[in-house]
């Protein structure tokens, strides 16, 4: 085995009880019993770490479901979310992806409101950005955060969220049943920003894929270059765009 420092030592210990590939072929010289036990206590870990992130990013369903059994953090409990984090590293997009998939077909018969699904959906894009870590590669042409995501919504979400944040009824929520379309992205420092988004903001984020120039994505889009210089900006300032 090669000797490692003490840096070297702490992040192999914190690649093997995050990434399952590192646990797959080790590179610290670990006795059966002890690698063990490091399977376990990684996977203590994970169901920490996705616990509280779904309990952070579920906050509303839970609010309108407590005391039924429904909690999307029950999830951390089963062997789905079990194969999940055996086979994709924490804090990974992809890991995200599949646990907040698993939240949503946990609660998506919760309640039978027109409105609960895209609730969910909402709560799941949120998912996303406190529970991914990873970041995007840095390269000559703008391109989307790791986690970031835009999407258009058929019920007016920041007024529903309101009305469940306040205790308000719901027996005229048809009113909120108009579109909206929100952007949902994390910085590099951890900030997590939902926003409410123009047409414009949202067709150069539809664009940014890492490959166009600025130049290129306004010609896409139509727009002036200057135009599409400012919206880029204010995506980077956000971390939808890195």
């Amino acid at each position: 085995m090669n000797h490692l420092n003490d840096r070297e030592l702490q992040d192999e210990i914190i690649r093997y009880l995050t990434e399952p590939a590192a646990r797959a072929v080790p590179m610290t010289a670990l006795a059966p019993e002890q690698a063990a036990r490091a399977a376990h206590f990684a996977r203590f870990l994970a169901r920490r770490y996705y616990r509280d992130r779904l309990g952070r990013s579920f906050r509303y369903s839970a609010m309108l479901v407590n005391g039924n059994g429904h909690r999307a953090m029950d999830v951390v409990e089963t062997n789905e979310f079990n194969r999940t984090v055996s086979s994709e590293p924490m804090g990974s997009l992809a890991a995200a992806q599949q646990v907040g998939a698993l939240a949503i077909r946990h609660l998506a018969r919760a309640k039978d409101e027109a409105w609960w699904p895209a609730l969910l959906e909402y709560e799941r894009a949120h998912f996303l950005q406190t529970a991914t870590s990873e970041s995007a590669h840095r390269g000559q042409h703008p391109r989307r955060g790791v986690c970031a995501v835009c999407r258009q919504f058929d019920w007016h979400l920041p007024e529903l969220l309101q009305r469940i944040k306040t205790n308000q009824p719901m027996d005229d929520a048809g009113n909120l049943h108009r579109p909206v379309t929100l952007l949902f992205s994390r910085t590099h420092a951890g900030k997590i920003f939902v926003m409410e988004v123009d047409a414009a903001t949202a067709a150069v984020f539809s664009a940014v894929d890492g490959a166009r120039s600025v130049a290129e994505i306004s010609e896409l889009t139509k727009m002036p270059l200057l135009v599409v210089e400012e919206i880029v900006q204010s995506l980077r300032e956000v971390g939808a765009v890195a």
